[in-house]
């Protein structure tokens, strides 16, 4: 038998510093690794990422499977090796901030195997998962809003230039309103969206690189086309909290509309299937 096979192992997947891959593997529940390495059904897996900081973020899942269908590139867009398999998840806690006491160190694989039983144990006690046993996945609450210990929560925003030339600033704040007043929001620009997250630089920078090649030369300052726009409102939807989404932003109010519902759809089912399934898990494991 494996190590894999044993149904006490404990696996880790490390998106090293990227947040956002963080983020996207807890909303879709799914995980991918350069090793192409495959869990297999019913392993334990701590997925964890590293922010700015070399702060320490993680949740708690177990392995459903394999798509058959899907890679990498799927879901993680610049995932730099996209070809690799996708394991399918199903979450036991929030994303959670892994205190520094609860690990040695990370290392290329992420979390040593000695250390990922400790983490375990944290996550489920930061979570209130009381149950001495394994939690079964059927009964897992899903995605939830990410546990921050004392750590600030930032803003980034979309502006539009309503001066000649126009063009998106993509920027982050800590006071919006001064921010703003600064960029004279209002007479020479206008707000198209901002959204709230604790890893806010992370992903501002994670978006600079992404569309880089729409940047007017050493700015925050982007030209981008309208689809483009479209893809940068859906993706900063899913890995921050909306807090001003314009009508302006897409032209029409019904496509902001459709984004907004098609965002909010997505989370709502991510949270609340696993516990609608949960008087069927019988059967499902029948």
């Amino acid at each position: 038998m494996s190590p894999k096979e044993d149904p006490n192992y404990i696996g880790c997947d490390y998106y090293c510093g990227s947040i956002d891959n963080l983020q996207i593997a807890h909303a879709y529940q799914v995980t991918a690794s350069a090793s192409n390495a495959v869990f297999h059904e019913g392993n334990l897996v701590v997925i964890c990422a590293q922010n700015d900081e070399k702060e320490l973020y993680g949740f708690l899942a177990r392995a459903t499977g394999v798509y058959d269908d899907k890679t990498a590139k799927d879901f993680w867009p610049e995932f730099h090796k996209p070809e690799v398999r996708v394991i399918k998840l199903r979450n036991l806690t929030p994303v959670t901030h892994i205190r520094r006491d609860t690990f040695s160190r990370m290392n290329q694989s992420g979390l040593s195997l000695e250390d990922r039983v400790t983490v375990v144990e944290y996550l489920k006690q930061a979570n209130n998962l009381t149950d001495p046993h394994i939690i079964d996945p059927f009964y897992a609450k899903g995605p939830a809003p990410v546990v921050v210990e004392e750590k600030k929560v930032g803003h980034l925003y979309i502006i539009e230039s309503t001066m000649t030339g126009g063009g998106y600033k993509i920027g982050i704040t800590i006071n919006p309103e001064a921010r703003f007043k600064a960029l004279e929001v209002g007479t020479k620009a206008r707000v198209l969206g901002l959204w709230s997250t604790p890893n806010y630089k992370t992903v501002e920078r994670e978006m600079h690189k992404k569309y880089d090649q729409y940047r007017v030369p050493q700015s925050e300052w982007f030209h981008l086309p309208e689809h483009v726009l479209i893809s940068l409102v859906e993706r900063l939807c899913l890995v921050a909290s909306t807090e001003v989404l314009s009508a302006q932003i897409l032209r029409t109010e019904e496509e902001v509309k459709v984004i907004t519902f098609r965002t909010k759809t997505c989370k709502w089912i991510n949270r609340w299937l696993p516990t609608f399934s949960a008087p069927f898990s019988p059967l499902l494991r029948a």
